[in-house]
């Protein structure tokens, strides 16, 4: 991916190469995924018991890598599944003052 650190191609493998629905599996057995960006910071993947402590934290996080790493916030991304964590997100983002922009 044109777009993505290595950390990030190698999750996004991790997670692709989990899978294993039927055809899914099958369509994604050749599929090859290369960086070319230079290398970033870790992926960090965490387990939350909803929906808001999860935004909390990600928000906590943005405000983190933003105030002690230097990483502008234009840089950063959230990827989500469902438009309910995207209200959380949202919600969680406004009350903490992190600039935000939803898209999709």
């Amino acid at each position: 991916n044109y777009r993505s650190t290595p950390q990030v191609v190698r999750a996004a493998s991790g997670v692709l190469s989990g899978q294993s629905r039927g055809n899914l599996q099958q369509s994604r057995a050749n599929f090859s995924i290369r960086a070319h960006r230079p290398s970033g910071l870790p992926v960090h993947v965490g387990s939350f018991d909803d929906d808001v402590t999860e935004a909390d934290a990600i928000s906590r996080e943005a405000m983190w890598l933003a105030e002690h790493r230097g990483v502008s916030y234009s840089d950063m991304a959230v990827l989500y599944r469902t438009n309910r964590q995207a209200r959380s997100l949202e919600a969680a983002m406004a009350s903490r003052g992190v600039p935000h922009i939803v898209v999709g």
